[in-house]
């Protein structure tokens, strides 16, 4: 578990409006229903601005999944 876990389900939690506790390391579009595109932008914009971090484009398409989006905070919160 990385330290940036808790607070990555605390943001998605607030974006899909869901209990922290919804929220797996399995979290994708294919397993929450509300992860629709427009609620994909709004997450990203949650993200960069509670972890004061700027996701290139390739994370943007590539942060399909709980794990891909902490694998980008942890790179670009070294």
């Amino acid at each position: 578990m990385s330290v940036h876990d808790s607070a990555l389900k605390k943001v998605m939690a607030k974006v899909f409006e869901i209990s922290e506790e919804q929220i797996t390391t399995e979290c994708s579009p294919d397993t929450l229903e509300q992860w629709d595109s427009l609620k994909h932008m709004e997450l990203i914009v949650e993200i960069e601005n509670y972890f004061e971090i700027e996701l290139p484009e390739i994370a943007i398409i590539e942060s399909l999944n709980f794990e891909l989006i902490l694998l980008w905070i942890a790179k670009l919160k070294e």
